[in-house]
């Protein structure tokens, strides 16, 4: 990934000494993908040596980023919610002798183990003899490294120390296509009116899961899901071969719905959900839907939401007042019903039986 392109308007061989000066005119922040380093003193300590080769360390072990060696002095704020970050603003701050391009890629390369590969380093001249040095890293397919018999990772825009389940991840190299599922809410539609005068509306609501893994398929694609108050139409259900209701959970599961999910191409299925009864259309009714999907190599996910039918001009419409989308089940707290205690809970099942 071009970093310094998407950072700096320039890819890195076109990047000029002025055009990095021109972008701390304005206050800057760090962030998980751009990282500072200043040289106060115009000569390159041994400390501060070990700070590039600790963030190069961190990059590779992360997403990749872009080093600038030679910003202005750091400045640490504290934001409202505690978090510090640094913000850098104003002059360069430079090197006072030149600093070979070759020495940079050479510490880098030589100090990190494995060995260090999948950076680029440019020395960016004023024509008065000061310098900066712009490193641009990407994420490495041979980590994790270490430098220093420490391994180091980017977490909320610092180089930190990884820990050990981090570094055991990326030891197993457990990978998966990145499956992403998202629920639309088309407007009710009046179906019918029965002789017993019961109203019947029905809504679609889709199904959209994509495959954003360019160079992985996926396969035995699967999804479940449940309102808390509504319920597919029954003629759908019954024309379906591989969707299917779950008579425990309540749920509508489907099974293998895609052979092989492929980037660009999204599974995409219409549900039309049945809403009973002569609905007040004066007032708002409150309504939960969770989509949970998964394939074969990929782990279970789901998009949790929560949406308001309501009348507007003279037709119901939804609206969605709150989502939680493509969250792991096990990401935080927030499961969406789905953590241990809500499954014993909800099939009745108490723990040391």
């Amino acid at each position: 990934m071009d970093y310094v392109q998407q950072i700096f308007g320039k890819p890195l061989r076109q990047i000029t000494y002025q055009e990095i000066a021109d972008y701390f005119q304005a206050q800057r922040r760090e962030n998980n993908f751009l990282e500072f380093k200043s040289v106060p003193t115009g000569n390159i300590t041994d400390s501060q040596w070990d700070g590039i080769l600790q963030s190069a360390c961190a990059f590779l072990n992360s997403s990749g980023g872009v080093i600038v060696w030679g910003a202005p002095k750091e400045k640490t704020v504290k934001l409202e919610n505690g978090k510090k970050i640094k913000e850098c603003q104003g002059p360069l701050t430079n090197f006072d002798t030149h600093l070979p391009k070759d020495t940079v890629v050479s510490k880098i390369s030589t100090n990190l183990t494995p060995l260090a590969s999948g950076f680029q380093v440019e020395i960016l001249e004023n024509g008065s003899g000061s310098s900066v040095c712009i490193i641009e890293l990407q994420q490495s397919t041979y980590s994790p490294h270490q430098t220093g018999n420490k391994y180091f990772m980017r977490l909320d825009g610092q180089t930190v120390n990884a820990p050990h389940h981090y570094i055991e991840a990326l030891i197993k190299k457990i990978a998966f296509p990145n499956l992403e599922g998202y629920l639309k809410f088309n407007p009710p539609i009046f179906l019918q009116q029965t002789a017993q005068w019961e109203t019947h509306y029905v809504a679609d609501v889709e199904i959209w899961i994509f495959n954003f893994s360019p160079m992985e398929n996926e396969e035995q694609v699967f999804f479940s899901i449940v309102s808390n108050l509504l319920k597919p139409i029954d003629r759908f259900v019954t024309r379906q071969t591989n969707i299917k209701p779950d008579i425990v959970t309540g749920a509508l599961v489907g099974r293998d719905v895609v052979s092989v999910l492929m980037n660009g191409h999204p599974y995409h299925q219409k549900i039309p959900f049945e809403i009973k009864g002569d609905i007040d259309t004066t007032q708002t009714h409150h309504f939960n839907f969770i989509l949970q999907f998964a394939g074969k190599k990929s782990p279970l996910k789901y998009s949790r939401y929560s949406v308001e039918l309501k009348k507007e001009k003279g037709n119901l419409r939804w609206y969605v007042k709150e989502m939680a989308e493509n969250r792991f089940i096990n990401d935080d707290d927030d499961s969406g019903g789905f953590s241990r205690a809500d499954q014993l809970r909800h099939f009745a099942i108490k723990s040391g039986q």
